[in-house]
């Protein structure tokens, strides 16, 4: 048995991570399975539906189960959300904070391509916004459509060392500059800076939670303004809205996919 197969057969997360896992998705329409992606490993992924597909890129210190009532929600579209390196269980990748976000676009292009996906939506919350973000301005030809929720949120995980060290490496790069926006506007030291959202070439829906205690509606409003073929969807709950408003952040969701499937592109 060769190196990486023993290394395979290792743990690579704690057991009270994968019951948890277990205990969510027993009875659960969403399926789950594991993506070789290259070097980078096995991604974990939670899979529902079918039709024009939907990647879902949760936020610092969450996993892909985060989305789970979104997900039950979903209809019209194939909605994909893998756990990010070392989170969930997914296999760690090495980030290093000089090239955190080349790696990051890497992986996340890298995982595109074992799904067979030439293109795609990305959903991405907060940490997962910026990824989807990092990526739509490197490769916006494998970008349909992007809906953000951007702000980062600030959540220890605990617990299983794998994805303590995977939060540890992302804090590093977008929580010590302290994340993308501020209450009064945008951080000096912002990993995405607001002429680079101003060269977001495609549709983009920005969802923000009215009572958002982590950033006001005007923040929304001018991320909103800065991406040139961007709209902004206030939403009737706090941060990551699909948590108190499930059915209506998802019919949000799939209504501006289905929107965009047959709209000119923007130039």
């Amino acid at each position: 048995m060769g190196r990486r197969q023993q290394a395979r057969t290792q743990p690579t997360h704690s057991v009270e991570v994968r019951q948890t896992y277990d205990r969510v998705l027993a009875g659960a329409s969403v399926r789950r399975r594991y993506v070789e992606v290259g070097a980078s490993g096995r991604v974990h992924l939670l899979e529902k539906g079918a039709g024009p597909p939907v990647v879902l890129l949760h936020g610092t210190g969450t996993s892909a189960g985060f989305f789970m009532p979104l997900l039950h929600e979903l209809g019209g579209v194939r909605a994909l959300a893998p756990d990010l390196p070392g989170v969930g269980l997914s296999d760690p990748i090495d980030l290093p904070r000089n090239r955190y976000r080349n790696t990051a676009v890497a992986w996340l292009d890298r995982l595109l391509d074992a799904l067979g996906l030439d293109t795609t939506t990305l959903l991405g919350h907060s940490g997962g916004g910026v990824w989807a973000l990092w990526y739509a301005l490197a490769h916006p030809d494998r970008v349909e459509q992007l809906v953000l929720d951007l702000v980062d949120l600030l959540v220890a995980v605990g617990r299983d060392p794998i994805a303590d060290r995977a939060v540890r490496a992302e804090f590093r790069v977008l929580v010590s500059p302290f994340a993308l926006l501020s209450p009064s506007g945008f951080r000096r030291r912002s990993r995405v800076r607001p002429d680079e959202l101003q060269q977001v070439a495609m549709p983009t829906l920005v969802l923000w939670g009215e009572q958002e205690p982590l950033g006001s509606v005007p923040v929304a409003e001018t991320v909103t303004e800065l991406i040139p073929h961007a709209r902004l969807e206030v939403l009737p709950t706090g941060h990551g809205p699909w948590l108190g408003q499930p059915v209506q952040t998802a019919a949000t969701v799939v209504d501006f996919v289905r929107d965009q499937i047959n709209a000119p592109r923007p130039s």
